[in-house]
């Protein structure tokens, strides 16, 4: 008898509150919501990602690190919706007096491998968001401008936040085989959420305020700058995800239903890597929409093409660039390419005729003859004021 209630499987993990009774063979659970949810963030993320790289690949032929890093946060995301099913075979979303001892161990060290892989795929989705901001605001040959500096900066703040967690998750129990044994915590896991959730809301904010900054310092209309900025700011779905789960961590993480507790910050935390991979594809689209109604391939802008002389003129100092490349004979692209140099990325002559990456051909276009916060403004007037065409045909 006294074998059988020193059963771990037979154990329930927590004693049941007043009123209330374990039951370990047929317990009511949320795990249902979780394995939607996460049907839902891998049906909704998937099309934008493969969007997004055909249309790089196929159409505009521009891959670059910023796509990479939207596949691998992809793959990461895939990975963390695998690690929540598990979860949910351990307990998760069950009330933790209903989940018997020796499931909620195993519960308990999933979850180590849920942090990792959340963080490891955040700082990629948000690499690829900042990366395309490079793009987009920075074509070669600008300065260290202040948006320059915020790029950088939230860049390797999310690279040492990433790693900062990760190591210390990997080697909280290094040495404390005891507190392992005995299923206690080998270190504050209250302080460790709510320090990371903080950093995360932070880097959050900075990266939705970085193409709101930088398109408000232009010259145009303040309706042209409103309607770009209202395209740039569908990232702060992800900043309400991040905020909602510090929010309720601040209360709740304390509390011993952490199989109830864990799940639902689990499921805040894959919303936003969602938000981030669709925010991150979204100015992938236009091209591909361009190409899907049988329309030529930009030399200009991301929606606009440029008129016959203004295409001409940029054509030819994109040749003039090209020449005072330092090494034209090399590059994956073939002899005369060099494409080993990322900047050629930009230009409208780099070896893959007019598919070149249409939100900056433009800008790499004016560089040399108008100073690069001239060709900015025309870029994103350019964007605001074919948005509006696109929207009237449409209606």
């Amino acid at each position: 008898m006294a074998s059988l209630t020193s059963d771990p499987y037979l154990i329930p993990a927590m004693k049941a509150p007043p009123g209330l009774h374990s039951n370990l063979i047929d317990p009511p659970s949320t795990g249902y919501s979780t394995i939607i949810i996460c049907i839902l963030v891998i049906v909704l993320s998937t099309p934008f990602v493969v969007l997004r790289i055909y249309t790089r690949k196929f159409i505009t032929r521009q891959l670059w690190w910023d796509d990479w890093c939207c596949v691998l946060g992809w793959m990461f995301e895939i990975a963390l919706t695998g690690l929540l099913f598990k979860a949910v075979s351990y307990g998760g979303g069950t009330d933790l007096w209903n989940v018997s001892k020796s499931k909620y161990m195993h519960f308990t060290k999933l979850f180590h491998d849920i942090e990792i892989i959340a963080r490891i795929g955040m700082f990629f989705t948000k690499a690829s968001i900042v990366l395309l901001y490079q793009r987009l605001f920075l074509p070669p040959g600008t300065g260290r401008s202040h948006i320059w500096w915020s790029i950088w900066f939230v860049f390797y703040w999310n690279l040492l936040y990433a790693l900062a967690l990760v190591l210390t998750v990997a080697t909280e129990c290094v040495g404390k085989a005891d507190k392992v044994a005995r299923g206690d915590q080998c270190l504050d896991e209250y302080a460790v959420l709510i320090c990371a959730s903080v950093i995360n809301v932070v880097s959050d904010l900075m990266i939705l305020v970085i193409p709101i900054a930088a398109i408000w310092g232009l010259h145009m209309a303040k309706e042209k700058k409103l309607r770009l900025s209202a395209v740039f700011a569908v990232g702060s779905l992800g900043v309400l995800a991040s905020v909602a789960r510090l929010g309720y961590q601040i209360p709740e993480a304390k509390k011993p239903n952490q199989t109830i507790i864990v799940m639902i910050l689990t499921e805040l935390n894959i919303v936003e890597h969602m938000v981030g991979l669709i925010v991150s594809s979204m100015p992938s689209l236009p091209a591909f929409f361009r190409h899907l109604h049988g329309a030529a391939p930009s030399t200009s802008t991301w929606f606009e093409p440029l008129s016959q002389r203004e295409s001409k003129r940029s054509s030819e100092r994109s040749v003039l660039w090209f020449k005072r490349s330092p090494n034209p004979d090399r590059g994956r692209g073939g002899a005369g390419m060099g494409l080993d140099d990322p900047s050629l990325l930009y230009s409208a002559n780099s070896g893959h005729g007019d598919a070149g990456y249409e939100e900056l051909t433009d800008l790499e276009g004016q560089k040399g003859t108008r100073t690069k916060r001239e060709g900015l403004e025309e870029f994103m007037e350019n964007v605001a004021t074919t948005t509006v065409g696109v929207e009237n045909r449409g209606g």
